[in-house]
């Protein structure tokens, strides 16, 4: 004979936890997981938008070949002004969605990524030469690329890149902060 009581009891617990997992809990975890994939495109975009700025930086403060003449030189001349406009288009653009990526890090990583963009754009506006300042903003890139990009396995190149990076804005800001 078929107890219809052992047969009931666990199909109605069964239904119970799982409508309670399908409207209850699995909406919170597809929302989290939608946050952490947001915050790790918006690191990867600024990953690569740090990159775009050290190869503009790369082509805007080039040296001009001593045999350059005529028009090829007015044609380098004419590229490293538009790589230089386009670097100052990018450091803008990334002080202007900064607090987007910020949003992603927490702590000491946020306040390393904030100084690096503000001191970033500090370093463009600045009345530098443009040599100088492509070279201070190909500095912070590529030591900012090293911290976020860097091998996970080897922390050590990260953190020596980190402390590197600390020197770096450590030493721009001291020379680019008025004196009270």
């Amino acid at each position: 004979m078929l107890n219809l009581e052992s047969v009931l009891v666990p199909a109605a617990v069964s239904l119970t936890v799982t409508l309670g997992i399908e409207y209850v809990a699995k909406p919170r975890l597809e929302a989290r997981k939608e946050r952490i994939l947001d915050a790790v495109r918006a690191r990867r975009e600024l990953l690569t938008r740090l990159v775009v700025v050290g190869h503009a930086a790369a082509a805007a403060g080039f040296e001009m070949p001593t045999e350059a003449s005529g028009a090829a030189l007015e044609k380098l001349r004419e590229e490293r002004s538009r790589q230089f406009e386009r670097l100052d288009a990018e450091v803008r653009g990334l002080a202007d969605d900064a607090g987007r990526y910020l949003a992603t890090f927490a702590g000491p990583a946020r306040t390393l990524v904030a100084d690096c963009l503000s001191v970033q754009l500090g370093v463009v506006l600045s009345g530098r030469s443009r040599s100088e300042q492509c070279a201070r903003v190909q500095e912070l890139v590529g030591q900012m690329a090293v911290v976020l990009g860097g091998p996970r396995w080897r922390f050590w190149i990260r953190l020596k890149a980190w402390f590197a990076l600390n020197r770096t804005l450590a030493g721009l800001k001291a020379v680019t902060e008025p004196v009270a």
